[in-house]
């Protein structure tokens, strides 16, 4: 077989017309590039600075991302607070999901041509456009007010934020209290892939209503209409029994109704970890009295709190005994209990 021989002079001098071709490529992209940022610039000190107050809203494409970027720029975002990732991530997927609403946010512009706020909006905006998965024609408003008084940023974004609780009010979500505490636990592991009781990754109201939605026989069937002590624990039993009700449904069912029938004896005698002070009319002092004894599993978180409490200076719920910290105590005693796979709680 012949091997044919490529003359080296004629291979170099493609290899060179190519990069030649490239770098040629690369300079009009860069030309380019520079004449939609001079464009955008123009744009935005023709539209959005003004020394008078208005407000306006732009159907945003693709078309914008030159403009977007700009704002984004340290030419007009230059005093603001750092960015929260999460914060960002939590805006593009509402992006993404077409859970967009342009009268959550209006971006504030100063008379100076400044941003004021809305950082977090207009980079989880350009991420959003220039992903791959975006579709060309996608289009969704945005909404600004310019001509603002800059002294005003120092006010802006210090209100404090809705609790995922205050969110599911507004619309009018009846939860139970165990049923509630379930919801924000399972959207915010299900949105961030993590653990239980992560504290980090903001969830949206949106993703709550799908959890919700998607879950929404084990949440009427186990939990619904069910009267409990007021120190149960909603967060670590509620939440252990409604992972063992996505494998078995009846026996969380049948869990739960076993610790509200015993809630509901008459005769059941005191706990001997739980007790509240009560004032006694006799001596004119507070003297400790024992709650009536609930459900064995219920009898446990108190024991384990009680341990805690002991030991510890600080006597408030929250500072001594976590429901957090009973979730795996509460996992391993429906595995010793109900032969369950630990597998089923993501242990």
């Amino acid at each position: 077989m012949k091997i044919k021989k490529k003359s080296s002079s004629k291979t170099k001098s493609k290899l060179s017309f190519v990069n030649r071709l490239n770098r040629s490529k690369a300079r009009a992209e860069a030309e380019i590039a520079e004449s939609e940022k001079i464009e955008a610039q123009k744009d935005f000190n023709t539209h959005f600075v003004t020394e008078y107050h208005d407000s306006f809203r732009l159907p945003i494409t693709k078309e914008y991302l030159p403009l977007i970027d700009y704002m984004r720029s340290s030419k007009v975002n230059h005093n603001n607070r750092a960015k929260n990732p999460d914060n960002i991530e939590r805006i593009r997927r509402c992006l993404v999901a077409g859970e967009w609403y342009p009268d959550a946010v209006y971006i504030k512009i100063s008379k100076e041509g400044f941003l004021m706020n809305g950082q977090h909006t207009l980079d989880a905006i350009f991420q959003f456009l220039t992903d791959a998965k975006t579709p060309d024609d996608v289009e969704f408003e945005l909404g600004f007010f310019v001509g603002c008084n800059e002294d005003a940023m120092p006010y802006l974004d210090t209100q404090k934020r809705r609790s995922p609780e205050q969110n599911l009010k507004i619309e009018k979500t009846l939860l139970n209290r165990t049923q509630r505490d379930i919801v924000i636990i399972e959207g915010k592991r299900s949105v961030h892939k993590g653990k239980p009781f992560s504290r980090s990754g903001q969830v949206n109201f949106f993703e709550y209503r799908k959890v919700i939605e998607e879950n929404k026989s084990i949440l009427e069937d186990v939990f619904k209409d069910r009267v409990l002590s007021n120190d149960f624990p909603h967060r670590a039993i509620g939440y252990a029994l409604f992972l063992l009700a996505k494998e078995n449904k009846e026996l969380a069912q049948s869990i739960m109704e076993e610790i509200t029938e015993f809630y509901n004896k008459k005769e059941k005698g005191e706990s001997s970890f739980a007790s509240t002070k009560v004032m006694d009319k006799e001596i004119g002092e507070k003297v400790i009295k024992f709650l009536p004894k609930e459900h064995e599993f219920v009898e446990l978180f108190r024991e384990e709190k009680h341990k805690k409490m002991t030991k510890m200076a600080s006597k408030t719920d929250r500072d001594c005994y976590r429901q957090e910290e009973f979730f795996p105590v509460a996992c391993d005693w429906l595995v010793s209990n109900h032969n369950i796979d630990r597998k089923v709680f993501g242990l």
